[in-house]
């Protein structure tokens, strides 16, 4: 039986997965703001009490969001914020082990109450508790497992739009535009939505950016770095589902010679069929409905040898999620107000596709790159570590980089920046975190322009 806090995770997925996670959610979605008085912190979980404002009449029924929630990471980051608690000792009282849920109980009560239980009759307690509305946003549980409490956010926030309507709106743009993607890795956490396509109608050379470079990851048959998740495991235990495998579109894993020739003749070179270095035009759609980004489109250049890319989050479009304050009870969204909101995402995908698969764009993009990338790097494993670390990367991970550098055709001696970006679009695959693997992607570009700098 699938829980609730199942459908909240999954890594290097397909978009059929990702999608029917997402339906699952939208059936168990609840929305409800709730006074103080109306919720309780039990067993580091938080409970909906009974009450008028917790039902809900529907045409099939009543829906009672009484019961017990299991915040995520987010949740409890974001009861924190709400309370004015640290959300890293919260999430570290409940990873403890055994967890501490006793202490995470104590800490959210006398901060949401004032008191740890009712305070004898006619008593005052001695310190005010929060004294404002909360909006939950939750995923119910079955009967036999507890719900999921996904974020806490102000009753401002707007809950009309969810991830699927958003990937829903994202598909239709890409029809109105006229363009025919290929899905690419997907990636869903309890912060955000993550979805790649390819658009392998818009293909170049860029033969600084690939110069020399192979693959480090693992090409299907068993040879190279696993990724994470379903495309690192076998098609036995759910990875690279059928019908959804890359490869399995000539177009992007065994090139026709008529997609060679466009992308020769794009750059005036030629290459012998299946020896090309092809970069395809790409858009990655990002979004939080639990107030962890907003929603975001970014251009992307996808490389035809190891379906890893550059994502150039410096020309992200970019919209948020805040609205007008809401009252306690359930929220139920009109279906003009959603109507209106998925046609303007609608829109916005389809300006944001024909801009960034426009060839004027994407050639100016490739340009740009290839000049980045052909920067020659002395010294690669100092350089390496330095860089990386000064754009934000952990010792482990700089570590990783380098690795994935010598695998994927760098030496000890000499380097480029492209190898240095390809190591690290390479490493983000390996690593179990969606949301992570986003930030060291979007790192790549500013990673070659420091190294850039370094060389000038």
């Amino acid at each position: 039986m699938t829980s609730a806090i199942d459908l909240t995770t999954a890594r290097n997925a397909d978009l059929l997965t990702i999608r029917a996670m997402l339906e699952e959610q939208r059936a168990r979605r609840l929305d409800l703001v709730v006074s103080p008085d109306m919720i309780r912190a039990e067993r580091g979980r938080i409970v909906v009490l009974p009450g008028e404002k917790t039902q809900l009449l529907t045409g099939s029924g009543v829906v009672n969001a009484a019961g017990y929630y299991l915040p995520t990471d987010v949740a409890d980051e974001a009861i924190g914020t709400m309370l004015g608690i640290d959300g890293g000792y919260l999430k570290r009282l409940r990873d403890r082990d055994p967890a501490r849920t006793d202490v995470w109980d104590a800490n959210v009560n006398l901060m949401l109450h004032g008191f740890l239980s009712e305070p004898p009759e006619g008593i005052e307690p001695e310190f005010a508790g929060y004294g404002k509305a909360l909006l939950l946003r939750m995923l119910r549980g079955d009967g036999e497992t507890d719900g999921v409490l996904r974020t806490v956010r102000s009753p401002r926030f707007r809950v009309d739009m969810d991830n699927l309507d958003v990937l829903t709106a994202v598909m239709d743009g890409f029809r109105e535009a006229g363009v025919t993607p290929v899905p690419h890795v997907c990636d869903l956490s309890a912060r955000r939505m993550r979805v790649q396509f390819a658009i392998p109608q818009m293909a170049a050379l860029a033969p600084r950016l690939l110069d020399g470079y192979r693959s480090p990851l693992d090409d299907g048959r068993g040879h190279g770095v696993q990724r994470a998740g379903q495309l690192g495991r076998s098609p036995e235990d759910g990875g690279d589902r059928p019908g959804m495998r890359l490869r399995a579109d000539a177009r992007w894993g065994d090139w026709t010679v008529s997609d060679a020739f466009r992308a020769a003749h794009l750059e005036g070179q030629g290459y012998r069929p299946g020896e090309e270095p092809v970069v395809f035009a790409g858009v990655e759609v990002s979004c939080s409905d639990v107030g962890e980004g907003g929603r975001n489109i970014y251009p992307r250049l996808l490389v035809q040898v190891c379906k890893n890319g550059l994502t150039l989050a410096s020309e992200a479009d970019k919209r948020s999620h805040l609205g007008s304050e809401t009252q306690p009870g359930f929220i139920q969204v009109s279906a003009e107000t959603d109507t209106a909101e998925l046609a303007l995402i609608t829109q916005q995908t389809k300006d944001a596709v024909i801009t960034y698969s426009g060839e004027e764009f994407f050639l100016g993009q490739v340009a740009d790159i290839e000049a980045l990338a052909g920067v020659k790097v002395k010294a690669p494993e100092q350089v390496v570590q330095d860089v990386t670390r000064a754009n934000g990367f952990t010792r482990a991970e700089a570590a990783g980089i380098w690795d994935m550098f010598l695998m994927g055709g760098g030496s000890t001696q000499e380097g480029t920046a492209g190898q240095v970006a390809n190591a690290i679009t390479a490493y983000s695959q390996t690593i179990d975190s969606g949301d992570r693997a986003a930030e060291m992607d979007r790192a790549a570009v500013p990673v070659m322009q420091h190294l850039a700098k370094l060389a000038g």
